[in-house]
Formats: C-alpha cells, sequence, structure tokens
C-alpha cells in the first residue's frame, strides 16, 4: 500500500473520467493522491487531498510544506488559488495556483506555481480512498509524535468529539465527522489552546492502516497557521 509505505497521506484530485459522446462529462474532483512535482532541477513527493466540494488539503513531505486551494472546474480542466505554509512552524508564506488537465481515472498532470512553476504527476490511490468511513471506525486514543516539537494525544469518543493535549501543556479540542460513508476522508475541527492563544483549524483526515498500526492522518488549516500531523493509534 503506497500510503503506509512512504508514511504519508495522499489528499489528493481525483478524476473519474466519463468516456464516449460528443462532449466529455464534468469532471469529478474528490480522493487521495501521491503525485511527484518536479521544477527547477529538484523534485518532491506531494500527498493531496479534495473533497467533494473541491477543497484540496495537501503535503509537500520532502520540503515540508502544507497547502489548501479551493478548486475550479471548466469542462476537463481545473484551477485554483493555493495558500502555502511552511511545514515546521505552520506558519502562513505565500499563495500560489494551481491548474490541470489530461485527466483520467488513474489520475493526473498538474502544473502548481508559488514563487516559481512545477509540473506535477499524480496517481489516484483507490484503495485507501474507496473504502467505509465511520465514527465507530475513528474511535479512540491516538499519538502524534514529531522530530522537532511536542507530542499530541487525543481520544476520539463515540460522538466524533476530540480531547487531548500536547507534552507542552496545550489542550486540543474538537471534533470528526463523516463526510461521505463510502469514502475514506473525514471532515475535522480542531481548537488548541496554549498560554501563548487559541487557535482554531478545519482540516481533512483519512484512515489508513496495515498490518502493523492504524494511522489517522491530518491535514488542518486557518488563515495564517496550518498543520499536519500522522496520529497512531493507541
Amino acid at each position: 500500500m503506497r500510503l503506509i509505505a512512504t508514511m504519508a497521506l495522499a489528499f489528493g484530485l481525483t478524476a473519474c473520467g466519463g468516456s464516449g459522446g460528443d462532449s466529455a462529462p464534468p469532471l469529478r474532483l474528490d480522493g487521495l493522491y501521491t503525485g511527484l512535482i518536479q521544477g527547477s532541477g529538484t523534485s518532491a513527493t506531494v500527498l493531496l487531498a479534495i473533497d467533494k466540494n473541491n477543497v484540496a488539503r495537501f503535503l509537500n513531505i520532502t520540503d515540508r510544506v502544507i497547502g489548501s486551494a479551493n478548486i475550479s472546474v471548466n469542462g476537463q480542466n481545473f484551477s485554483g488559488q493555493t495558500r502555502f505554509y511552511d511545514g515546521d512552524s505552520g506558519e502562513f508564506t505565500l499563495t500560489g495556483s494551481v491548474s490541470g488537465t489530461g485527466i483520467t481515472a488513474g489520475g493526473f498532470t498538474a502544473v502548481i506555481t508559488d514563487v516559481g512553476t512545477a509540473n506535477g504527476t499524480f496517481e489516484y490511490e483507490r484503495e485507501d480512498y474507496e473504502k467505509p468511513s465511520s465514527l465507530a471506525i475513528v474511535v479512540g486514543t491516538y499519538q502524534a509524535t514529531f522530530p522537532e516539537g511536542p507530542s499530541i494525544t487525543i481520544t476520539i469518543a463515540n460522538n466524533g468529539s476530540i480531547n487531548g493535549s500536547t507534552s507542552t501543556s496545550c489542550t486540543i479540542q474538537g471534533g470528526i465527522s463523516v463526510k461521505d460513508p463510502t469514502r475514506n476522508l473525514y471532515d475535522l475541527t480542531i481548537v488548541r489552546s496554549c498560554s501563548s492563544g487559541v487557535e482554531n483549524f478545519t482540516g481533512f483526515g483519512s484512515i489508513i492502516s496495515d498490518q502493523n498500526q492504524t494511522t489517522l492522518f491530518v491535514i488542518a488549516n486557518n488563515a495564517q497557521v496550518a498543520f499536519s500531523a500522522g496520529f497512531v493509534k493507541q
């Protein structure tokens, strides 16, 4: 399973193209993807998700960049404005754009622009996305640890409420809800309360499991701060 093998989650743009007829059907964008972005002599692995409202969130795991985008669809093409955040501090850095064509059922290509321009190729992770979601699946206690930064422990209750804390004495509250019971993508709200202040985040979550562990991958943001984590079920 690619997402577990790379220890990362593709929150991606998925497209289900149609066949036949004089005109192509409207493009559908929702799913989990892994992607490779190349530009200016460098390459990066990107994990990307988009919901059925065409809201996308993504993580560049090579350069530690988090992003969000609102996607517009025009026939078989798409485009959108993006916001980029530093993956370590979480702070907003700059805006950019994304556009794509050449959609197939198994993937797509895109052009991403921030301070430069890069080309990306993305593959649909059908096994990870096209499976059921429910509150019963996500109930439990999870922990995320970071090479540089505090660890976070959260507990998800039967009603989807989230409560937890960080190793630096911040409290975590929020909730998780099912977007579509036939797809492995959840809505998340997170409130992080620290001595420095309170921050509210909205984002996506997805459960990725193998024979060794179950991980809740999260990408969430607000206008100024973003955060991503892989919460391992205890």
